[in-house]
């Protein structure tokens, strides 16, 4: 049945309600539409059976193939069996509608499918670019292409540019460059885009023009036939422009419910997986939205439940000159706003080493079904991906930002506004180079992750990081109550340059376990082989309780700390605890009467009888710019023969002897002092000794 003009979506609903009196009623609606309509009623499509008593591939895809350029075909409510994908003609873009209508695949096939084709592909002799003045007033860098012929290309036409060179960053040399760009101008042999393109292009470049076919579905369930395994994506579409996908239910998928290949600006919206079959050793992968070299794609809304991801993206591995295009480039710019992964059996949203600025907004990750060794929220592979106002609720890692054993990188991301809440491991996880990498134990060149502000509720870990390059600012580690024998750290750091601010580490609620603020693993056989720390305002909170069980704050000899602002509100047994020799650092905890060893702080230390050498080595570690000795010679006349080396130029260290006995300090190089007179000076009890540091000396100031 065919229903044209202005009334069409009136009258092909009439005309569905009186056919229904001679047969089982079937109710179906549409939206407005300019075109014309198709409905796939059995009368007029033989082969065409809503009862899902027999196979309604031959009926559908007849129905199908009626619906006219631009139009849209019903499937009114019932179950259709599909032994075969249905798919519209070559080139022609078309809506198919079916609310309250199920698709069944029952031969491991799509139920919907739909492979675009671009222009012919011409080579590229060269890729350039120039400064374009535009109509605004603007000039901007754009990239500009010479190309074999003529292609007579209009402004705002979209083409594919790809080229042999390997993409920068991925897992495998076979991973193959390739975007999408906009056409500015073309006059002959040479194409002006509106842009600079992201990637440089060397080898065999060739390029094509993405033809503008579409197709929207909406409304169905789909799903595969029960007790069938291993099938191929539910709905797939290839080479298209702005194919849309909008409330669609996906009961069960024996491998990924929807697949994008190489399409240009896709929309998913209102997706409901209910389940995807997950068995990866049997080559069985169950995703809900699987994006295959796409770019801008949307994905609005939508719950995924018991999937392996709710999203992933991935490049395929070619060798040269492939004449597919759609094989060719990265992943980029996808957007996903307001998704819900549930009881994933891997990563809930999973992006891979070729693909790039991928954005999550306000996306949620709840339980896991851990298929391999753990179950995370956000796994970030690849380059400037963006993860913002997300959670992650009952998972081992919230966001995992990880290279994998064979290669690739991971660099340039940004987390902010992320809560994990009852994480058996981090909040944040970093994972980069490890053993199998090329690179494998050695820290990053290149950031790999910027985290603001990140919450950690009720979980092992605030952050955990190896080979890393990131900084922090804002968090808020919220330690649970913990049980015997656990390790509650904030930060677990290993061979990382990272940099520290305004983060909180709070301990009050934890009754069980041991607190472990800031942990250094041994950096042994790594390179450089050492942690570097940059702290800017760092507050531990802690009841004296949980204190008593954490020993000290800073673990770890390898950790080369830099920072200000180190704040506790209660001391720990061993104030601040390991650090390497080179720290250098202000803190203090706060003062509480009553309570023993409060009130310290980095600027005073008191020292009995002998300065013993690791002693002086906790003085040089203070950053402020006075420090106060109190020497305690317990009647003894004490002789300093050598003070260290000082850390910071124009500090003043002031020596004050408390006791009946005295101490001896030495004048020259050797005892690395300056000292009035050019001798040596003894305090006696109440007198006091300032020294201010050069760089090489120690000089004691000369008054007027």
């Amino acid at each position: 049945m065919v229903v044209g003009g202005a009334l069409a979506a009136v009258a092909a609903l009439d005309m569905a309600r009186n056919h229904s009196a001679q047969a089982s009623q079937r109710y179906f609606a549409v939206s407005d539409h300019p075109g014309v309509i198709t409905v796939a009623e059995p009368g007029e499509f033989p082969g065409v059976d809503p009862t899902g008593a027999t196979d309604s591939t031959a009926g559908l895809q007849a129905a199908l193939d009626a619906t006219l350029e631009g139009g849209t075909l019903i499937v009114p409510n019932g179950t259709y069996l599909l032994r075969q994908a249905i798919a519209p003609k070559s080139g022609r873009s078309v809506r198919i509608q079916g609310y309250g209508a199920t698709l069944v695949a029952t031969g491991g096939a799509s139920v919907i499918s739909l492979r675009g084709q671009y222009d012919g592909t011409l080579g590229v002799t060269q890729v350039r670019e120039v400064a374009q003045a535009f109509a605004s007033g603007v000039t901007e860098v754009t990239s500009v292409l010479t190309v074999y012929g003529t292609p007579g290309w209009r402004s705002g036409d979209v083409i594919k540019v790809v080229s042999d060179d390997s993409i920068e960053g991925a897992r495998d040399a076979r991973n193959r460059r390739g975007e999408f760009a906009t056409v500015l101008s073309s006059v002959g042999s040479t194409v002006t885009l509106t842009a600079r393109l992201r990637d440089a292009y060397a080898q065999n470049v060739r390029v094509a023009r993405v033809s503008r076919q579409t197709i929207r579905v909406e409304g169905f369930e789909v799903q595969t036939a029960e007790g069938q395994t291993g099938s191929d994506a539910l709905l797939s579409f290839t080479r298209l422009f702005d194919p849309v996908v909008k409330d669609v239910s996906v009961m069960r998928a024996a491998g990924p419910a929807i697949r994008f290949s190489s399409c240009f600006g896709y929309r998913a919206e209102g997706v409901d997986v209910s389940y995807a079959q997950d068995a990866a050793g049997e080559g069985v992968l169950g995703y809900g939205v699987l994006d295959n070299a796409s770019s801008y794609g949307r994905i609005v809304g939508g719950t995924f439940r018991h999937v392996r991801h709710a999203y992933t993206d991935d490049t395929p591995t070619i060798a040269a000159n492939d004449s597919d295009l759609a094989n060719y480039g990265r992943t980029y710019g996808t957007v996903l706003v307001g998704v819900h992964a549930v009881g994933t059996t891997s990563a809930a949203f999973s992006t891979h080493h070729s693909s790039e600025g991928v954005h999550f907004e306000a996306c949620r990750a709840t339980g896991g079904v851990p298929g391999g060794t753990s179950a995370v929220a956000f796994e970030l592979r690849g380059r400037r991906h963006r993860v913002s106002s997300c959670s992650a609720v009952a998972l081992t890692n919230g966001v995992l930002i990880r290279t994998e054993s064979a290669g690739g990188e991971s660099r340039g991301h940004l987390v902010s506004d992320f809560r994990g809440e009852r994480l058996t491991n981090a909040a944040v996880r970093i994972e980069i180079h490890p053993t199998g990498h090329p690179q494998a134990k050695q820290r990053d060149s290149e950031t790999n992750v910027r985290i603001e502000g990140v919450s950690s509720v009720d979980s092992l870990r605030l952050v955990y990081a190896e080979n890393a390059r990131f900084s922090i600012s804002g968090g808020h580690y919220h330690a649970p109550a913990g049980v015997d024998g656990a390790l509650l750290e904030g930060f677990f750091l290993r061979n990382c340059d990272a940099s520290i601010r305004d983060v909180v580490l709070d301990y009050c609620e934890n009754v069980a376990g041991r607190p472990r603020p800031v942990i250094t693993g041994g950096a042994t056989g790594f390179t450089p082989g050492r942690q570097d720390t940059t702290i800017d305002g760092l507050e531990i909170r802690i009841t004296p309780e949980a204190a008593s069980r954490a020993y000290f704050v800073f673990g770890g000899v390898e950790n080369r700390v830099y920072g200000s602002g180190i704040r506790l509100t209660h001391p720990f047994p061993r104030v601040l605890g390991e650090s390497h020799a080179d720290t250098s650092w202000t803190w203090s905890v706060d003062a509480r009467p009553g309570v023993a060893g409060s009130g310290a702080h980095s600027a005073y230390f008191a020292f009995k009888t002998v300065v013993a050498a690791t002693q002086w080595g906790e003085v040089v570690k203070s950053n402020d710019p006075e420090v106060w000795i109190h020497l305690d010679t317990e009647g003894k006349a004490l002789e300093i023969g050598q003070l260290p080396a000082g850390r910071r130029r124009g500090q003043r260290w002031v020596f004050f002897q408390s006791s009946a006995g005295t101490v001896k300090f030495l004048h020259g190089t050797t005892a690395r002092t300056s000292l009035k007179g050019a001798a040596a000076r003894t305090l006696w009890k109440g007198r006091r000794l300032d020294l201010v540091w050069d760089g090489s000396l120690w000089h004691e100031p000369v008054g007027l």
